[in-house]
């Protein structure tokens, strides 16, 4: 399936990651297939990245997401009503959910076999730096070597402290951030 067929489809779902995002998920998708290991991804919502993961790669995909709804700055996703049933409901219609190993919880909360490793990590969680670095503590041991891990609203202004807190992840790391299209990355090495 082509870059713009599954950005397409990926669109069709609710959800915040635009277009250009989205683009770039697939293409970093597309080059993984040499390396060891499943996609994680911390954040789903209601599926739209999660169908762009899927469609790009034969990989499997770990979605950590505990669907309470949560305060995003500048946006609020509601608590009436999960987005938990829209998930699997996405997932089930467009007839992918046997692709997803869905675990419904936060990421300190997640209990993950220790020797997963992921070829790549889609970071979009809780845009707080003390969330961020929770999720970064969590998966960077668990992606294998030249692995990439990407992280979504680096450049949102209501967010800076989870910028801030990816830049010290980075230094500490000694790793190059990568910014396209809306989107930071970075190698593991």
């Amino acid at each position: 399936m082509k870059i713009q067929e599954i950005v397409d489809k990926a669109l069709s779902i609710r959800g915040y990651t635009n277009c250009n995002k989205l683009f770039t998920l697939c293409k970093i998708c597309q080059n993984l297939e040499t390396l060891n290991g499943d996609i994680i991804e911390i954040g789903s919502a209601f599926g739209r990245s999660t169908m762009a993961l899927i469609l790009s790669s034969n990989k499997k995909i770990w979605s950590i997401d505990p669907h309470t709804g949560e305060d995003y700055g500048d946006r609020q996703i509601s608590c009436e009503k999960s987005s938990f049933y829209e998930f699997i409901d996405n997932l089930t219609n467009n007839e992918v959910l046997h692709r997803v190993n869905v675990i419904r919880s936060t990421t300190e909360m997640a209990v993950l076999n220790e020797e997963l490793i992921f070829s790549m990590a889609f970071i979009d969680g809780l845009h707080t730096a003390k969330a961020v670095k929770i999720d970064l503590d969590f998966v960077y041991p668990r992606i294998c070597s030249n692995g990439i891990i990407v992280l979504d609203d680096y450049f949102e202004p209501s967010v800076q402290p989870y910028a801030r807190a990816i830049d010290r992840f980075v230094k500490k790391m000694n790793v190059d951030l990568v910014k396209e299209n809306e989107l930071v990355w970075f190698k593991k090495v």
